[in-house]
């Protein structure tokens, strides 16, 4: 049995392997809005690039859009 958890460090371990092959990434987007700060982290430091998580960009979006 494969705790959900452990499944996706496994595939974002995989992920990152993926992404360590391309030298011209600059910045990682993180498009789903369940990847958490953790995830997040894991992911750039996986990396060394800089990592935007979907609901940050949304919650920052909108929280310009009502202080307009």
């Amino acid at each position: 049995m494969i705790e959900a958890g452990v499944e996706v460090i496994d595939e974002l371990s995989m992920a990152i392997e993926k992404l360590n092959k391309y030298n011209d990434i600059d910045v990682i987007m993180m498009d789903c809005i369940g990847y958490n700060q953790d995830m997040k982290s894991k992911v750039s430091m996986g990396t060394g690039k800089p990592v935007v998580l979907a609901r940050t960009m949304i919650a920052r979006v909108l929280g310009e859009m009502l202080n307009q």
